[in-house]
């Protein structure tokens, strides 16, 4: 059932609180993980997101760095020291190829 207003200041009021929750549900709690690759393995498999962005944390090893870093079995790894993690093969070789303190942009699972 549609709203009706009486002035149009209403009506432009209703329309851009309308856009704003649009946008609010759109927004996701991206966080930044550092993992110091010194310290031993990551303990992470990740694979492709279904078409979605980022990939996606499959499994985590117990005790390893990520674990201790808070990631979780179904985050979104969305960038590699500031590059955009496409694919599982591409962030995979971002990783490898990186020395010491890497930087991971994640979103936690059902965000995304």
């Amino acid at each position: 059932m549609p709203i009706f207003f009486r002035s149009r200041p209403q009506q432009a009021l209703f329309d851009t609180l309308s856009e704003l929750h649009e946008h609010s549900s759109k927004c996701r709690d991206v966080r930044r993980v550092q993992l110091d690759k010194s310290q031993g393995a990551l303990g992470i498999t990740i694979g492709n997101n279904d078409g979605e962005e980022g990939v996606q944390l499959l499994s985590l090893l117990v005790g390893s760095i990520a674990w201790l870093a808070g990631l979780q079995v179904g985050d979104i790894i969305l960038s590699v020291n500031g590059v955009a993690a496409r694919t599982h093969e591409q962030t995979i070789e971002q990783v490898d190829s990186a020395e010491g303190v890497i930087e991971l942009e994640v979103v936690s699972s059902g965000q995304s």
